[in-house]
């Protein structure tokens, strides 16, 4: 009881603590995990394969991507907190994104995936502003700009560009030159980076806006080692199922309980195109916040305590058999 109500504090000091939890958890797999990584599927990610961003030392993938981690984990903090999506303000959703996505061995690797996803926080957190307050229009282009870096560093995310017209359509009142400029920000990193290339050998295709958007890797995904995810996805749907009428909320929380289901049916398509390692970085945002406002709203604290606890051992358990057995 003590650890989660520690984290349900309105304490910026808890920044600080997540942040040293994330280097003591990196150290001790740099200690106690495995002395490397399997050769990292650069196939979906484009512009990760080019820059040459992954690292041949075991120790500095681990710390490289402990980084991004770490400016995810207070991003999703701030966007949750910002935008009073919970019953309450606290610390909560970063405490349980560091332990989904430190949850099996895969994810101490660095990825494009993982660089797109704080990409995303970053179009998301613009984006629930321009909900909130009608943002300006630098606020519509950079969420596009920010979108289409993603796609470089994983074609997958191509469907946040869909996910945000939707948005701007159902719940602002965005005219319509700037679904324009959105669509021009989102192709905007592509123009850039096609101007580059045409003065080396190296040039992007046209076919890359597309790639991997129709596949169907499920055929042969190892389906068996996402088993740790069943609890956490059985949460979170109770939760998503019995709050998607908006009872005792407000209506930006409704509107950012929603933003989360579009994103979360986001990351259930990107399983069933790529099946990759990658979809765990964009469902852990909308798993994040379900699963704190589920375990905040249970009203008997023997429960809630039962849960949290429960919900932790569950998620360590791969990273724990990996390092351990």
């Amino acid at each position: 009881m003590a650890l989660l109500n520690l984290f349900r504090k309105n304490d910026p000091f808890l920044n600080i603590i997540l942040l040293i939890v994330l280097v003591l958890a990196r150290l001790a797999y740099s200690f106690f995990g495995q002395s490397n990584f399997e050769e990292i599927d650069a196939t979906s990610s484009y512009l990760f394969d080019v820059l040459s961003f992954s690292s041949d030392s075991t120790y500095i993938n681990i710390w490289i991507s402990g980084l991004f981690l770490g400016i995810n984990m207070l991003l999703i903090n701030s966007i949750i907190r910002n935008n009073e999506a919970l019953s309450e303000n606290n610390y909560l959703g970063g405490f349980i994104y560091l332990i989904i996505t430190n949850s099996s061995e895969k994810y101490f690797v660095l990825s494009g995936a993982l660089v797109a996803s704080t990409c995303l926080l970053l179009a998301l957190s613009m984006l629930l502003s321009h909900v909130k307050q009608r943002a300006s229009e630098e606020n519509i282009f950079f969420t596009g700009v920010l979108i289409g870096l993603s796609v470089l560093f994983y074609s997958p995310m191509s469907i946040f560009l869909i996910l945000t017209l939707l948005v701007y359509v159902l719940y602002t009142r965005t005219i319509q030159r700037r679904y324009i400029l959105s669509s021009f920000g989102f192709c905007f990193p592509f123009i850039l980076y096609y101007s580059v290339s045409l003065f080396g050998d190296d040039r992007l295709t046209i076919e890359y806006f597309f790639s991997n958007l129709f596949s169907n890797g499920v055929e042969a995904a190892d389906l068996i080692s996402y088993a740790f995810l069943i609890f956490p996805l059985a949460l979170l749907l109770s939760k998503l199922l019995t709050s998607f009428g908006g009872l005792k909320m407000s209506n930006h929380q409704i509107h950012f309980h929603r933003l989360m289901f579009l994103v979360f049916i986001s990351s259930v398509y990107v399983f069933f195109a790529i099946a990759d390692d990658g979809f765990i970085w964009i469902i852990a945002i909308p798993a994040t916040y379900f699963l704190s406002k589920s375990v905040l709203e249970i009203n008997r604290n023997w429960i809630k305590t039962a849960v949290f606890y429960l919900l932790i051992a569950h998620l360590s358990m791969p990273f724990l058999s990996a390092a351990y057995f």
